[in-house]
């Protein structure tokens, strides 16, 4: 039997529900050079994760989870959680950064991968403790400002636009300031950092439909106090408001993308 055979044998006892193409998995056993240094069932799993199996997403969850704690409880006066650390770390292993492809492919199988995992992550806590600042909602900008009330093709609705710029772009930020951040940590994730319903509900614990649901509802909370600032400071006529709600929705991603980006 040859050693990646016996790589492969390992590797199904260790994960016998977890898919992985075979192939992919001996040319990245190869790669790892020598055989006294592959971590075959690591390796397994790490392959697994990147080709999105929620087993492999569930059982990558359960091994870093732990030290996760440990390492947030070892840095003083940080503001963050160990639920905050682990959705950065879900979306830099399993999303990636522009140009750049997700994290969990550059693990090799050399060394362990729970050490790995724990490098990743306190680089990931040191970075953003240096940017994180006590307000977690950025302001308004101008530019922000442009992508969401630019010109388009409806002269009526361009016309409300113009008239009302400040006081919409105020209400939807104030609309976003009001949810909650569980909430608005949702929908940085899902329209920002475009993880995926089943990345979600990984990084948060719970069941698809349960992440799902809560996404619809923080967008839909997001709009509803939108449009309740919006009737308590301007007198629209309802086809007016339903309109400037419209517009708002479908540059919701945008909008999101720019103040919590």
């Amino acid at each position: 039997m040859s050693e990646n055979e016996v790589f492969i044998e390992r590797a199904h006892r260790a994960w016998p529900n977890l898919v992985v193409d075979e192939a992919v998995f001996r040319a990245a056993c190869t790669r790892a050079g020598p055989a006294a240094d592959v971590q075959a069932e690591d390796l397994w799993l790490a392959l697994a994760c990147a080709a999105g199996d929620t087993q492999a997403l569930r059982a990558l969850d359960r091994l870093v989870s732990p030290s996760l704690e440990k390492l947030v409880a070892r840095q003083r006066d940080s503001k963050f959680d160990a639920d905050d650390l682990k959705q950065l770390l879900w979306q830099r292993l399993l999303v990636g950064e522009a140009g750049r492809a997700p994290k969990i492919e550059e693990y090799s199988g050399r060394g362990e991968l729970l050490s790995w995992l724990r490098v990743v992550a306190t680089r990931l806590l040191v970075d953003a403790g240096r940017k994180r600042s006590g307000n977690e909602l950025a302001h308004f900008d101008e530019q922000a400002a442009e992508a969401l009330f630019a010109d388009g093709v409806d002269p009526e609705l361009d016309y409300l636009k113009r008239q009302y710029r400040s006081t919409f772009a105020t209400a939807f930020t104030n609309a976003l300031a009001s949810l909650t951040a569980e909430d608005r940590n949702l929908l940085r994730q899902h329209l920002v950092e475009q993880l995926s319903i089943d990345s979600l509900a990984v990084a948060h614990g719970v069941h698809r439909a349960t992440a799902a649901r809560r996404v619809q509802n923080a967008k839909a909370t997001l709009l509803s106090e939108t449009r309740r600032r919006l009737m308590v400071g301007l007198r629209l006529s309802r086809d007016e408001l339903e309109s400037v709600m419209r517009m708002i929705e479908s540059q919701l991603h945008v909008s999101v993308l720019r103040l919590l980006a």
